[in-house]
Parts: C-alpha cells; sequence; structure tokens
C-alpha cells in the first residue's frame, strides 16, 4: 500500500468515525476498533488525528480522547502534520486544546520550521502568536530564520526578525543565516539581515 493509498484509507475512515458518533451508541467492540488515540498504520505510526482534515472531525476525535501530542515513527505531531498540509483550521483547534507549539520531531524540527518551509506566513504568525520559540533549533543547529535565508522568502525572514530572531544564530557546521543568504544569491535576504545589524 502506498503513503497516499494510506492516507486516503484513513481520511474515509476518519469521515466513518464521525458518522458513527452521530448514531447509535457502539458497544466496547467497536469503541475499542475506531478508538482514535489508537495507532494506525506502520509505515507512518500516525493516529487518526494526524489525519483531521477539517476542524469539525480534530475536534471529535479529541472528544473521544486523541492525544494531541501523540508522535509518529518521526516524532511528528498532529500539530506538526497539520501545519505541513496548511490546515489552519485544524491548528488553532489542536492548540486550544493543550498542543506543544514548541513540540520536536526526531529531526528536532517544531511545527514552526514546517510553516516557514511552506512559505506560509499566516501560518508563522499564528504559531509565534502562540508561543512557538522563532530561535528554535533542529538536530543540525539550523533554526527558522536559517530556512527562511536559505529559501528566500522575504517576507518571512522580516517577520522573524520583528520577533527578535537570533540573525547572528550558527548552525552544527558554523553558518550564520546571512551565509547561507549570500552562498543561495539570495540578495534580498543579504540586504534585510545587513541591515538587521548581523555579524559579517
Amino acid at each position: 500500500m502506498t503513503m497516499r493509498s494510506v492516507r486516503l484509507f484513513y481520511l474515509a475512515f476518519t469521515v466513518i468515525l464521525v458518522g458513527l458518533g452521530c448514531g447509535a451508541k457502539e458497544s466496547g467492540a467497536e469503541r475499542v476498533r475506531i478508538s482514535p488515540s489508537t495507532k494506525r498504520g506502520k509505515e507512518l505510526g500516525r493516529t487518526l488525528l494526524h489525519l483531521a482534515p477539517n476542524w469539525k472531525i480534530a475536534e471529535d476525535l479529541i472528544a473521544r480522547g486523541a492525544d494531541v501530542n501523540a508522535g509518529d515513527n518521526f516524532g511528528m505531531t498532529p500539530l506538526h502534520t497539520a501545519v505541513k498540509e496548511g490546515h489552519s483550521d485544524v491548528v488553532e483547534v489542536l492548540i486550544a486544546h493543550g498542543a506543544d507549539v514548541n513540540a520536536k520531531s526526531h529531526r528536532g524540527q517544531t511545527p514552526l520550521f514546517w510553516a516557514v518551509a511552506k512559505s506560509d506566513k499566516p501560518m508563522t504568525e499564528r504559531l509565534i502568536a502562540h508561543g512557538a520559540d522563532v530561535d528554535a533549533k533542529d538536530s543540525y543547529g539550523v533554526t527558522p530564520l536559517h530556512g527562511a535565508a536559505h529559501a528566500g522568502t522575504a517576507d518571512i525572514t522580516e517577520l522573524l526578525i520583528s520577533q527578535g530572531a537570533d540573525v547572528n544564530a550558527k548552525d552544527n557546521e558554523g553558518r550564520s543565516p546571512l551565509d547561507l543568504a549570500q552562498a543561495g544569491g539570495r540578495t534580498e535576504i543579504v540586504g534585510l539581515l545587513n541591515k538587521s545589524g548581523t555579524k559579517e
């Protein structure tokens, strides 16, 4: 079964789960079988909440006991995947129910890394507003600002700087956001970083 097939299967399963919630009360066996906190799919180790496509389904799963901070085989929480998929409504529900905005995957990446990687400024703003650490480092010492500088996303670079991101942060290879911007020929980013007081 391909990853896409697994995803479609569990999205359909989630819809069935919500439908069951509107019908007759489940038997004990059914309750175990559809338990939203049970991990599904050996390939990814994700729960149904990881795959929730909208806030209504997310709310239903959480009401049934789904763990908002459950990690998959890569340490990705439902918040990581919601950010990655651009599901802002699901993100709000997860955070409202106690999802850790600074949870790290096995590579040390927080949900903010994914918002920056997707060049999603509204999502980046949302996470920061809820307490996301703009200076979080992954396993390679990379910060969100490193990612924005490397990608050349000026609006997100400006946002991170305005929120106090360390413009002189070094990754494990001693590279700063400026180093990455210069290496990638990101002249606009170089200008922004120089203006912010970065050190050569």
